[in-house]
């Protein structure tokens, strides 16, 4: 149809019904092909100031080391391993102290003060120190080795004694304290162990799913960032043909072996080759994102483009050859 169209455009060429036919469609070609050269002219050259190769086992290792996600598991799971640990330490004893400072002024009933003869207000500044080891059994028992030692001043020593300043009273205290209905037994005693112990596992499970999650998607943006370099790499060569063939139709037609329509087909090639390297820098605009997304870097703020310096090899599958007879296959039923 074209080459009907071209002959009959060159033999009828100073009658009124070229333009008439043809005049409308040249303008439009024009227009369409200066706007898509214009979009494409705009969008050249990548917004970065040097660029950085990087291989795949060098950034999934980046990826390990530094995605906020696999750090932050890691780090749930670091806490419930500690966790766990600690409840380890159950039947391990216990030091406890305390010290009291009691300081009392209080009015005496008639029989206190029948007793007491204290005129009336019972006065008393006391002292108190605890201390002993604690230790859980598995029972679920509490035993307790301590002492105690208190200082005694109130306002009835000097009614006995004039010149008595205080008193001191020293014990030594062995107790314990063992459930008989609630919490008793071993099984109630590790039931905090036991589920710090499942809490870990939950934690590490989680680590690995979000690890090998993270690792899959990483592995899968950095050959998506491989495909949109070579894309974008075609579509500046298919640019680069498509200009050697407007200059040879401009040529032809100064020189009068071709046609004004093809000029007008080239540069509606070029344009078009212009629109397709935009959107293939536009997704290699995005998959440097996708990829320094994984390790934390910004692309855009530091002016570092990430190169993908390896390619997906093809490695061929052998042939499997059956040695035994062949299986047959059984229907469960």
């Amino acid at each position: 149809m074209e080459r009907r169209l071209q002959s009959s455009i060159s033999y009828r060429r100073n009658t009124p019904v070229r333009t008439r036919l043809f005049g409308l469609p040249q303008l439009t070609f024009h227009c369409f092909a200066l706007v898509l050269s214009v979009s494409g002219q705009e969008s050249e050259g990548l917004p970065y100031h040097r660029s950085q190769p990087i291989g795949r086992e060098a950034f999934l290792q980046r990826v390990v080391t530094e995605n906020q996600v696999i750090q932050g598991s890691l780090a749930a799971f670091g806490a419930a391993l500690n966790l766990h640990r600690a409840e380890g330490g159950l039947f391990q004893p216990a030091f406890v102290a305390s010290s009291q400072w009691v300081d009392r002024k209080q009015p005496n009933t008639i029989q206190l003060e029948r007793s007491l003869q204290s005129g009336g207000i019972f006065i008393e500044r006391n002292l108190v120190y605890t201390g002993g080891v604690e230790m859980r059994t598995p029972l679920g028992g509490l035993v307790r080795v301590g002492g105690s030692a208190r200082e005694l001043r109130n306002n009835l020593q000097r009614t006995t004694l004039v010149d008595l300043d205080a008193e001191y009273e020293t014990s030594i205290d062995i107790s314990i304290e063992q459930p008989l209905l609630k919490n008793f037994g071993p099984t109630m005693t590790l039931a905090p162990r036991r589920m710090a112990a499942h809490n870990a596992e939950i934690g590490y499970q989680d680590y690995r799913r979000q690890l090998m999650r993270t690792v899959a998607q990483a592995e899968v943006a950095y050959w998506e960032l491989a495909l949109a370099q070579e894309q974008f790499r075609l579509s500046e060569d298919s640019v680069a043909t498509a200009q050697a063939l407007l200059d040879e139709s401009q040529a032809k037609a100064e020189a009068g072996r071709g046609t004004q329509l093809d000029v007008i087909e080239a540069e509606a090639g070029l344009a078009q080759r212009h629109s397709r390297r935009t959107r293939a820098q536009q997704n290699l605009i995005e998959a440097i994102g996708r990829l320094s997304a994984f390790i934390g870097v910004e692309p855009e703020m530091e002016g570092v483009r990430l190169v993908a310096n390896e390619s997906p090899q093809v490695v061929p599958v052998g042939r499997v050859t059956q040695t035994g007879p062949p299986k047959q296959l059984v229907w469960m039923g």
